[in-house]
């Protein structure tokens, strides 16, 4: 049985989510009144219960019943490590004068900046409504858990799936990437059809136009943009990343919404953006403008698609490695700073053009960066090298064929030998 917490909270103010924080808290009880239910009819408790690590309590009602928990991280390993790390210790807080400091676990080289944090972690003192649901939730999770799950494939991390197992005291399983096999069995495709409907998310364009698009323009020619369901930018760095895409002369597709400030559901307005810059865009070809939604995944495994400007959150970051393809990052919150800096510093397959929704960039900024990119005979060229090796691991990672099986798939394996000897143990 498995539990997890809600994505969709992009409509929650820091107000909201206190009493977000409550609801979760508030769920032990029925949790524990339905397993109880479940042991009654079948005479016997479920195998597992695999609960989000912000679930942390999940143990205790699995333990209760007599069965047996494992907290699932919807991270990879580096991020995962990172924002425990941060929440649990607060490093930047004993920093003294510094701007950069040293996070628990991992090696001295991997040290973080302070506008690499939240405005929620940035401000925490371990005494705010944050601290004390974090820092709770995820040690219950390290006590009360037998391992932890990663939506991450080993090749790709295996430092950091090496260092947040020693952190944790816990072995990690590996049983990424959680992506349609569609996407994992066929790159390059000029037509491939895999993207699932989200919930409550109207896409601003059909896929065959989307791809019709695609088509016209040569093979990794093309930058996606996007920010996520749940993030936008600024209005002053709307318009300079506008103007710098126009000034680079690159073809791209760009997921548009409402910048911060304004209502995310609302109309989009032209005055958000260049004076003229969409119907220019739509006449030369040169830039496809979608509101609300994107078929994302579609986007990315098309051979003209080649470079992504992202928010890095981890399921943007997985589709877009699986393909291949590398990244602009430019993260917002959550975990997102710190998978940025693991794509720069140890993947080598992205450059980070900003960070946040305060932070000032300028036209030329951007296009020397999406020039740098795109340019494959340089700097370029050595990202989308290692992006491909990359795509390839984590294709591998599920790929079974005789008696040869992805390290994903043994992961599962062994997951579940633990599982069946653990529960032996406690009868």
């Amino acid at each position: 049985m498995a539990i997890s917490y809600l994505k969709n909270t992009e409509n929650l103010s820091s107000n909201q989510m206190e009493n977000f924080f409550s609801a979760i808290l508030s769920l032990k009880s029925p949790f524990h009144s339905l397993l109880s239910d479940m042991v009654g009819r079948e005479g016997k408790p479920p195998l597992c219960v695999i609960s989000d690590v912000f679930f942390g309590w999940a143990g205790d009602v699995a333990k209760s019943v007599g069965t047996i928990n494992v907290a699932f991280s919807t991270g990879g390993a580096y991020g995962t490590l990172a924002y425990v790390s941060l929440w649990q210790n607060l490093p930047h807080r004993q920093a003294g004068n510094s701007d950069e400091f040293h996070m628990p676990g991992f090696p001295d080289r991997c040290r973080l900046h302070i506008s690499q944090l939240h405005p929620n972690i940035r401000n925490a003192d371990g005494t705010d409504i944050w601290s004390r649901f974090f820092q709770t939730q995820t040690s219950l999770s390290m006590q009360n858990s037998v391992g932890w799950l990663c939506n991450t494939v080993e090749e790709t991390e295996a430092e950091a799936v090496e260092w947040l197992s020693n952190y944790i005291k816990l072995p990690v399983w590996c049983t990424g990437p959680l992506l349609p096999p569609a996407v994992l069995k066929d790159t390059g495709s000029p037509g491939l059809r895999i993207t699932i409907q989200r919930n409550g998310k109207q896409p601003g364009i059909s896929t065959e136009t989307c791809l019709e698009w695609l088509q016209l323009h040569s093979p990794g020619s093309v930058l996606y943009i996007s920010f996520g369901s749940q993030n936008s930018i600024g209005p002053s760095q709307m318009m300079e990343l506008a103007t710098g895409l126009e000034d680079s002369e690159r073809p791209f597709i760009w997921v548009i919404r409402p910048p911060v400030g304004f209502d995310r559901k609302a109309e989009f307005r032209p005055e958000w953006l260049p004076d003229g810059f969409e119907e220019r865009m739509r006449s030369s070809k040169q830039g496809l403008l979608v509101r609300n939604w994107a078929p994302q995944l579609e986007i990315l495994s098309h051979r003209s698609t080649g470079a992504f400007l992202s928010h890095c959150g981890w399921n943007s970051v997985m589709e877009s490695s699986s393909q291949g393809v590398p990244i602009i990052g430019w993260p917002l919150g959550a975990e997102q700073a710190y998978n940025s800096k693991m794509l720069v510093e140890e993947m080598g397959v992205s450059v980070e053009l900003t960070r946040g929704v305060e932070s000032k960039i300028e036209a030329k900024e951007v296009k020397e960066v999406v020039e740098t990119v795109m340019d494959k005979s340089g700097k370029g060229g050595d990202m989308m090298k290692k992006a491909v090796e990359i795509g390839e691991q984590i294709r591998a990672a599920v790929r079974e064929g005789g008696d040869q099986k992805g390290s994903s798939l043994k992961a599962v394996d062994d997951l579940v030998s633990t599982l069946l000897s653990k529960r032996q143990t406690i009868g």
